[in-house]
């Protein structure tokens, strides 16, 4: 199993250009590819497109977090998108270890809820 991890964030990255660099990662032997949450964040639409361009869902498609978000409402949503889109989950790092701890263990409670369909 090779994984292939996101890109840099380029400014002006484009949901194409994502596909694309996504498409090269599996041609070259990736069986887990990474990109980078921001592209899909709350548009479910965006992450069945990258999924289709990973051999129609035939390899795995991780989201990373990116950098900690405004909100935990916007979180959450990225957490939807993944989840609704057909994508195997989002990277949440960062963005739960820079809360305080026990806001962090609730965070990472609610997005655990919404990944197994718990939480709409």
């Amino acid at each position: 199993m090779r994984g292939l991890w996101p890109e840099p964030i380029i400014k002006g990255w484009t949901l194409t250009l994502a596909i694309n660099v996504g498409g090269i990662r599996i041609w070259l032997g990736g069986t887990i590819v990474g990109t980078l949450g921001k592209q899909v964040t709350g548009n479910t639409e965006r992450v069945r497109r990258l999924v289709q361009a990973a051999f129609d869902g035939h390899r795995i498609v991780i989201f990373s977090g990116g950098p900690k978000e405004a909100s935990d409402d916007a979180a959450f949503d990225a957490a939807r998108a993944a989840r609704d889109g057909g994508g195997f989950r989002s990277i949440m790092g960062r963005n739960s270890i820079q809360r305080p701890k026990e806001h962090a263990l609730k965070f990472l409670e609610t997005i655990m809820k919404i990944c197994a369909g718990e939480l709409a």
